[in-house]
């Protein structure tokens, strides 16, 4: 007879055990390496990685504001998985570095007023910005383009296809469709999110060498503090046998790494987030490279993106993709709609604006790319 183990002792039990192994020291030797590589790729639910397959792109519409415009754009990451994305293009004819940007749950997701907000900052500091829906349905939302995908928490997708798995690879299949471009500097491309989308931004830059920078928001924190109820929301199964965040993270090495936390977040702490940016830096430094490459910086509110956020990130990527000299902050060029704790309608469209639906359906479900990966594993 099976003995019976009272629920809270089991959470305890496994609460333990993922704090044991997010407090291990990892190798770094080139085999410990492939084998944490490998065992993200499989918590993503992207091992072995997807075939790179036609993405059969379209522009359905483009929308002409001051000094930048935003191209609407639909592309299949996978066969028959329809994904939506805004790109942000300066009206300069230059080559243009480029930021792909993934969402947290925001209501309107790219066309939400805080994610808006970005793209047209950047874009007017002379970036290219490519923001990308995340897959699934975030609840009752008319502006929601990818939302006859699913529910995102389907406890089934744990078998082997968590969303935010899907969401990195959207990610990465977005920068590819835009590399191709005249417009773009294919040299110079880097990654950013905030929320859940941060931490599909982390998957899609430890699994993506062609990024060669993160910007990370209000996640990643260390989970050697976290609770079980906190790392279950992340909803990736096995995450923890690949280390700590900062063991996902440097994989990444020597590439620049910019995590920013929210003192009143409650999912990524602001000394969560710190003693990963810690832990990162060790390793920086375990293997020869500049902990100069690690930025760690703290903001007042909750969980957001907010314009001093996007400033950070902006001064940020200035050095590290334009090479200009170090700077806390790229101010930005016009006054936009803040974030998410100080909403104004400044620079950037309603989000229930019909002018910004791509006007794509007929997607795969979460449910349907879940029951390909089991039939093929």
């Amino acid at each position: 007879m099976i003995p019976k183990v009272e629920p809270a002792l089991l959470n305890r039990m496994l609460e333990g055990r993922v704090k044991d192994l997010a407090s291990t020291k990892r190798g770094l030797t080139k085999e410990d390496l492939a084998a944490r590589q490998i065992a993200l790729e499989r918590a993503a639910g992207l091992h072995p990685m997807p075939p790179r397959t036609e993405m059969n792109a379209a522009t359905t519409g483009i929308i002409q504001r001051d000094g930048y415009r935003i191209e609407k754009l639909r592309y299949e990451p996978m066969p028959s998985e329809v994904a939506t994305a805004h790109l942000y293009l300066p009206d300069e004819p230059l080559k243009a570095p480029l930021i792909v940007s993934a969402h947290g749950s925001w209501k309107g997701k790219k066309a939400a007023p805080l994610v808006q907000a970005r793209g047209t900052a950047w874009a007017l500091s002379g970036f290219a910005c490519l923001i990308v829906d995340a897959p699934g349905n975030f609840g009752d939302d008319p502006q929601d383009e990818r939302s006859e995908m699913g529910d995102p928490a389907d406890p089934a997708l744990l078998m082997g296809s968590p969303w935010v798995g899907v969401y990195a690879w959207d990610l990465i299949r977005g920068a590819e469709m835009c590399l191709s471009r005249t417009d773009i500097d294919s040299e110079k491309l880097a990654i950013t999110g905030e929320g859940d989308g941060g931490i599909a931004a982390a998957l899609a830059f430890a699994l993506e060498i062609r990024f060669a920078a993160a910007a990370l928001v209000c996640t990643a924190p260390s989970l050697e503090q976290k609770s079980l109820e906190s790392i279950a929301q992340l909803g990736i199964p096995g995450i923890a046998l690949a280390g700590d965040f900062a063991d996902m993270l440097a994989l990444c090495c020597p590439r620049p790494v910019m995590l920013l936390a929210a003192r009143n977040d409650n999912r990524a702490a602001e000394g969560d987030v710190s003693r990963t940016a810690e832990k990162l830096r060790e390793a920086y430094r375990s293997v020869g490279r500049s902990e100069g490459k690690v930025r760690n910086q703290s903001f007042e509110g909750a969980l957001d993106y907010n314009r001093r956020m996007r400033e950070a990130v902006a001064g940020f990527l200035d050095e590290h993709l334009r090479g200009q000299s170090p700077r806390e902050y790229l101010p930005e060029p016009r006054p936009l709609t803040d974030g998410a704790q100080n909403p104004y309608p400044s620079g950037t469209l309603p989000v229930d604006d019909p002018e910004l639906a791509v006007g794509a359906q007929g997607s795969k479900t979460l449910r349907d790319i879940l029951e390909m990966k089991l039939e093929h594993p």
